[in-house]
C-alpha cells in the first residue's frame, strides 16, 4: 500500500570536535494516500443450480478488476447479500432465489471501493422424464378404458422438484388420464408423458398402449330349433335364424358348423349346428341348434 510511517533518527556531529549526539525521539514522517480504488464490477448476472439443486457460487462468481493510484495489487473482497440483508457466511450451497453480490476494493490505506451485482439463481436444467414404455389397458363393459399417468411414470426425476406429470395421445393436449374405445383394438396406440419441474422446465418420453378387449360375446339366445324340408337350403340363415348376442364392442362375426352325421343316406333326419359369436378380439361364444330335415309331404 502507498500509506507507510516513517520514523527518522536525527544525529548531530561537532565538526570541530568530532563529538556526535543522538537526538533521542525520532522524527515520524506519515505518508498518506486519501484516494480510493477505481473498481471496474460485472454486470447483473444469473446462474443455473446444478444436480443438487443449489449454486456453488464460489466456483462460478465473475471477478472485479481494481486499479489504485498507490497499491498495485488491490484487494477485492467479495460478499454475497440474501433478500433481506443478511451477509452469508458459506456460499457453496445457494438455494434458488434473490442474492446481491458486494465487491469491496481495499488498497489498506483505509479507502475502499463497493459496487453491488444483482445475482439470480435459477432452475434451467429440465427433468428426467421416464415413460413405462408399453403396457396394457382392457375395455370395460361398455367398451370404454382409461389410464393415468401414475400407470406410465417410471422413475422421473429432477434435480429440484417435480411439479406436474400429464399424459397425451397426440403429444399436444395434456390431461392426468387419456381414453380408449373399441377402435383402438386394431393396434397399438403411441402416447407421451410430459413432466413439468417447478421452475417450468419440461421434457417428454413416448409410450405403446396395447388396448384389450377380454370380455367375450355374450349369447342373449341360441337360434331356435327348427324343422325344414329336405328341398329347403338350410345354409340359408334367414330361413334357419342367427343366435341373438351382444359384446361390449359392437363388431361381431356369426358363423355356424354342422355336424351332418345323423343324417341318412336321403339327407333326412337331424343336424347339430354350433354357432360360434366372435368379436374384434377374436373372443367367442357358442349355442347350440337342432335342424331337423324332413321329407316331403
Amino acid at each position: 500500500p502507498g500509506c507507510i510511517t516513517i520514523l527518522r533518527t536525527w544525529r548531530v556531529r561537532d565538526w570541530c570536535s568530532d563529538r556526535v549526539w543522538t537526538i533521542p525521539s525520532p522524527q515520524e514522517i506519515k505518508v498518506m494516500d486519501f484516494e480510493s480504488p477505481e473498481l471496474s464490477c460485472p454486470d447483473d448476472f444469473v446462474r443455473s443450480v446444478g444436480r443438487d439443486c443449489t449454486l456453488d457460487l464460489n466456483v462460478r462468481i465473475p471477478p472485479a478488476s481494481a486499479i489504485d493510484n498507490c497499491d498495485p495489487d488491490v484487494e477485492i473482497r467479495i460478499e454475497v447479500q440474501d433478500s433481506v440483508g443478511n451477509i452469508l457466511s458459506d456460499i457453496s450451497s445457494l438455494p434458488l432465489g434473490e442474492y446481491t453480490v458486494l465487491y469491496t476494493a481495499d488498497d489498506g490505506c483505509g479507502n475502499d471501493t463497493t459496487c453491488q451485482v444483482a445475482l439470480t439463481v435459477i432452475d434451467d436444467v429440465a427433468p428426467s422424464a421416464v415413460c413405462d414404455s408399453e403396457t396394457n389397458v382392457s375395455l370395460n363393459g361398455n367398451g370404454e378404458a382409461s389410464i393415468c399417468w401414475q400407470t406410465i411414470e417410471d422413475g422421473s426425476m429432477d434435480n429440484c422438484s417435480i411439479d406436474s406429470i400429464r399424459i397425451s395421445r397426440d403429444s399436444v393436449n395434456f390431461s392426468e388420464c387419456i381414453d380408449f374405445d373399441c377402435d383402438d383394438i386394431y393396434m397399438p396406440v403411441e402416447g407421451w408423458m410430459r413432466v413439468w419441474d417447478a421452475s417450468g422446465n419440461t421434457n417428454m418420453c413416448d409410450f405403446t398402449v396395447h388396448v384389450v378387449d377380454s370380455i367375450p360375446p355374450e349369447i342373449i339366445s341360441c337360434a331356435d330349433s327348427i324343422s325344414i324340408r329336405c328341398w329347403q337350403d338350410r345354409s340359408n340363415t334367414t330361413l334357419t335364424g342367427l343366435p341373438e348376442a351382444t359384446d361390449n364392442c359392437d363388431s361381431l362375426r356369426f358363423t355356424f358348423q354342422d355336424d351332418t352325421t345323423q343324417l341318412d343316406m336321403c339327407g333326412l333326419g337331424r343336424v347339430i349346428r354350433t354357432h360360434t359369436v366372435t368379436d374384434a378380439s377374436l373372443s367367442t361364444a357358442t349355442c347350440t341348434q337342432i335342424i331337423q330335415i324332413e321329407p316331403v309331404d
